[in-house]
């Protein structure tokens, strides 16, 4: 998504070569002299241009671990900006690039904290069968299919879920796509209706990364293995 990208300043020129020094003293630590010599393509801006610097090591600590406290990425945006504005506030007015945290920072820092809640391997086809694994340990009919490995093919169904699937008759069959970042990819859900909730419950899911099966007769064949197997 463009959208999450960083910040990127547009150069004006190409293949010009410069030297940029910064030079910071003991006698005044908070203050630093930038000078460029050479040819050179880019002329010095405002402090604006801290925008475009990476994030330090320990802004991104503070980030992750509001994070992984629950925070949402758009709180953490806002409540560093009112830390770093109370930091400078009581201290000093040199800006720094934490001044400018942008929300693919925050994003791009939830997205490994949420693969890192859910991921149990670095393969993802690996993962799903750990977890799958995991679901049989807490009585959950599982179905991974012969080709696995080729068609990504898996399904699950809890339970109370196996109960309300053998109380009834007539289901309904939904399929989604694009719910992951795999190519291809389709969700089916198994859906029946609940009397007492008075609306449709899903009852069984089956996910498979091969759309052949909505062009050719064998679309029921997974469900049809995986129904069996939950009784």
């Amino acid at each position: 998504d463009h959208s999450k990208n960083l910040a990127k300043k547009k150069m004006k020129k190409i293949g010009y070569k410069a030297r940029l020094i910064a030079t910071c003293y003991f006698s005044n630590p908070e203050e630093v002299v930038i000078t460029v010599d050479d040819n050179h393509c880019h002329v010095l801006g405002s402090a604006e241009d801290l925008q475009y610097l990476p994030l330090s090591a320990d802004v991104k600590v503070a980030i992750l671990q509001r994070l992984q406290e629950g925070y949402n990425t758009r709180s953490v945006r806002f409540a560093m900006h009112r830390a770093f504005r109370f930091h400078n506030e009581a201290s000093t007015n040199i800006l720094h690039r934490g001044n400018f945290i942008h929300s693919g920072d925050v994003y791009n820092i939830f997205r490994k904290v949420f693969e890192g809640a859910y991921k149990r391997y670095d393969d993802q086809k690996a993962s799903v069968k750990l977890w799958l694994n995991h679901l049989e340990t807490k009585n959950y009919s599982v179905f991974i299919d012969n080709d696995y490995d080729s068609s990504f093919a898996f399904g699950f169904c809890s339970t109370w879920q196996a109960c309300l699937l053998a109380e009834t008759k007539d289901f309904s069959l939904d399929a989604t796509h694009n719910t992951t970042a795999f190519k291809d990819d389709l969700l089916y859900t198994l859906v029946i209706w609940h009397a007492e909730a008075a609306t449709g419950c899903p009852v069984a899911y089956l996910f498979t990364i091969d759309r052949s099966f909505l062009a050719s007769k064998s679309l029921t064949l997974p469900f049809k293995t995986f129904y069996q197997s939950l009784f």
